[in-house]
């Protein structure tokens, strides 16, 4: 029988054990810089374009209340819709622009509605019926929807 040296063991198991540390390592790094690659940290979660076809936040109803003398603004929040904390209102008449926040930050009583609620926002704005107006949803900057304000 034949005898098998040692520094001939020793050096197939070393080979063997940089080989399988090696692979152990490139695929470690590789996972890493695939998490890091995969998810864009300064990218918002939906272009312009896909918010305007997917309508995050979708205006029901607008309409003026002449006995109250607000905007009555009704919004659905659809579900997975986590990442939105705050919009914007935009009120448009023939004259000019009126912009309202809806968030944590903005003010105490214009709280955001839970992902998939309906809420009906109540905007301290005189309008005359005889113009055309509008309501819109901003989030992100981007203006997503728009409807024309009716008497309620």
């Amino acid at each position: 029988m034949q005898k098998i040296k040692r520094k001939a063991v020793s050096s197939i198991v070393a080979t063997a054990s940089i080989l399988l540390l090696t692979i152990v390592l490139v695929s470690i790094i590789s996972l890493t810089f695939n998490q890091i690659l995969a998810t864009p940290k300064l990218a918002p979660a939906l272009s312009c374009i896909e918010m305007q076809a997917f309508f995050p936040l979708q205006i029901q109803k607008t309409c003026f209340n002449p006995t109250t003398n607000k905007t009555e603004v009704t919004v659905k929040r659809k579900l997975d819709t986590a990442g939105i904390t705050e919009f914007d209102f935009l009120l448009t008449t023939p004259t000019e622009t009126s912009k309202w926040c809806v968030g944590e930050f903005c003010c105490e009583e214009c709280n955001l509605q839970a992902e998939g609620q309906i809420k009906t926002y109540f905007l301290n704005q005189t309008l005359d019926m005889n113009q055309n107006n509008k309501a819109g949803i901003v989030l992100n900057n981007c203006l997503i929807q728009t409807k024309n304000i009716i008497s309620c």
